[in-house]
């Protein structure tokens, strides 16, 4: 270890802030409780809601993984609302919103986000209800706010797209399984990263499969292809005749 230089001159870019050149590798819906530092359910602390627990809310988590720095990924949430109005389904893709006469709130981060998107040239029409294929393969230069003058103090504070350098529609497709089952292939090489997991003792995880194929020495079209395979449905099927199966997000054998 070297003792730091103080002079700003010396300073290095990075540090743990996600902006820059970024691809979503995973979107999903889901629940989100805040917690303390002892791991316990956040309690108020403004009236006339003081020292009671902040109900959980729904929020969109999406995996930002940088382009600049391997092995580098950002977990960020956009608050959708209140649990009492949204049901996640489909392994957390889809949305289910018990009044359907009522749809997003305009209010929230998620609507941030989707509308910074559009203001940046993703076609609305694109979008449907499954939030993974809305949203993983997406390529482009994310920073706080929306870049404009007239950002709120939230908006201001968000992670958003000021770019968007590939779609996710625009991502090499991934490449079934070769007939001669040398493993080849993008799925030959997923299947042996999850063994490789396994084999390490570390938590196999998708989360960490993701960041195994996104530090490895691949070519950037076949990690694309990768991270849009680990967090399918049909990857879970791929690998059963490998003797591992995925609960929940834990691979197991």
């Amino acid at each position: 270890m070297t003792q730091m230089s103080l002079k700003p001159s010396e300073a290095s870019t990075g540090g743990g802030f996600p902006r820059g050149n970024l691809t979503v590798v995973h979107a999903r819906f889901g629940e989100f409780q805040q917690k303390d530092e002892n791991g316990q359910p956040m309690k108020s602390t403004f009236a006339p809601n003081q020292g009671q627990v902040i109900a959980p809310k729904m929020v969109a988590f999406i995996d930002l993984a940088s382009l600049e720095e391997e092995g580098t990924v950002f977990n960020q949430r956009y608050s959708v609302g209140d649990m009492s109005r949204y049901t996640a389904v489909n392994d957390g893709k889809v949305l289910q919103i018990l009044d359907p006469k009522k749809g997003l709130s305009s209010n929230c981060n998620f609507y941030a986000l989707l509308k910074q998107l559009i203001q940046v040239g993703y076609p609305e029409d694109r979008f449907g209800t499954d939030i993974s294929v809305a949203l993983e393969g997406l390529e482009g230069y994310w920073d706080q706010g929306t870049g404009q003058d007239n950002d709120t103090d939230n908006v201001a504070k968000l992670i958003l797209p000021r770019e968007i350098h590939r779609f996710p529609w625009d991502s090499q497709p991934v490449v079934a399984p070769s007939s001669n089952g040398t493993g080849g292939d993008v799925v030959g090489v997923a299947v042996g990263l999850v063994k490789e997991l396994l084999d390490s003792g570390t938590a196999a995880t998708r989360q960490q499969l993701s960041m195994n194929a996104f530090s490895s020495p691949l070519p950037e079209s076949t990690k694309t292809s990768l991270m849009n395979l680990i967090f399918s449905e049909e990857f879970a099927k791929t690998l059963e005749p490998e003797g591992i199966r995925l609960e929940g997000e834990l691979f197991v054998r």
